[in-house]
């Protein structure tokens, strides 16, 4: 069953309107991906009551164009009321569809009155309701009768859906890289050692990939030797490579690992580095100061903008 559309708002806004003396409709949506129109007639009762009938047309479809009319009459000179429905089509057509009728009450709760199941429909289709409406009491809103009505396509499959899992891949990165599984490389940073896989790295790191592609020394011992950088700097840097991700990154940390991202051409890690340094800019001083660090550094995204923040800020700096 389609999901109902909240239809207070409908109701409330009616409240402003002069007694209507002829029954309207109220598109509520578009046939979606469950193809079903949505609909919500609006009847004045009084009125009904003196003409003893009413009819409305509700678009079902545009192409072939489809209208489905619903004929509602009063029966035996009593507050009771039949439904029947008319398709009307340019043609035969072999389609389906279901039309299922809800009573909205004083209390603005939705009573089911009826499904119909429609098929095979022709140039002027008829199909009638089995059941009565009550036009008294809490069926009444206002002294308006209010249907809300669905009318849902079935002979077109509906897709088949399957919710597709969040990737999971940065946090199997990760493991790989925490318990050191078939490590094929050693990262020495002054007394430590770091093990890693020459694939990730060279995936990530074109400087890492130059290395291993080439006979390189690096290459033939299946070892690196970085001294110009502490280890936790390093070990940073390993974790963003495998999981695309820096965590807990202050200002100090930043500029220290934008040098080793420049150095093995780690661009967004850069990008990281240099939005986490822009946040303490607050004058000029502090822009130039950072532009000076994106033009060490090549970070050219972040030096653009912030030529861009100078312009925008030229009567407030």
């Amino acid at each position: 069953m389609a999901q109902l559309f909240d239809v207070t708002q409908f109701i409330k806004d009616s409240y402003q309107l002069p007694g209507i003396d002829r029954p309207y409709t109220v598109p509520l949506a578009v046939p979606g991906v469950d193809k079903t129109v949505h609909s919500l007639i609006i009847v004045n009762n009084e009125c009904l009551q003196q003409y003893k009938e009413f009819s409305v047309n509700i678009d079902v479809q545009k192409i072939p164009e489809i209208k489905c009319k619903f004929h509602g009459y009063v029966i035996n000179n009593l507050l009771e009321e039949r439904i029947d429905l008319n398709f009307i089509t340019n043609g035969a057509n072999a389609l389906k569809y279901d039309v299922t009728v809800y009573c909205i009450n004083s209390e603005l709760k939705f009573n089911f009155f009826e499904t119909l199941h429609v098929k095979d429909i022709t140039l002027n289709s008829f199909y009638f309701f089995t059941r009565k409406i009550k036009a008294i009491g809490q069926n009444l809103i206002n002294g308006r009768l209010f249907l809300y009505c669905q009318i849902t396509r079935k002979d077109i499959l509906m897709p088949l859906q399957l919710e597709i899992p969040k990737s999971e891949m940065s946090k199997q990165f990760s493991t790989l890289y925490e318990n050191k599984l078939l490590t094929d490389f050693t990262i020495i940073c002054h007394d430590q050692e770091f093990l890693a896989h020459k694939v990730v790295l060279a995936a990530r790191s074109p400087v890492f990939q130059s290395m291993f592609e080439h006979e390189m020394k690096e290459s033939l011992e299946n070892q690196v030797e970085i001294t110009d950088f502490k280890p936790e700097i390093v070990e940073k840097m390993l974790r963003y490579i495998y999981t695309d991700n820096i965590e807990d990154l202050n200002e100090a940390d930043a500029q220290k690992l934008l040098a080793i991202a420049n150095k093995y051409a780690l661009k967004r890690l850069k990008i990281i580095c240099m939005k986490e340094i822009s946040k303490s800019v607050n004058n000029v001083s502090e822009a130039l100061e950072a532009f000076s660090i994106a033009d060490q550094y090549n970070v050219e995204e972040f030096e653009e903008r912030v030529v861009q923040f100078m312009k925008d800020n030229r009567h407030n700096l």
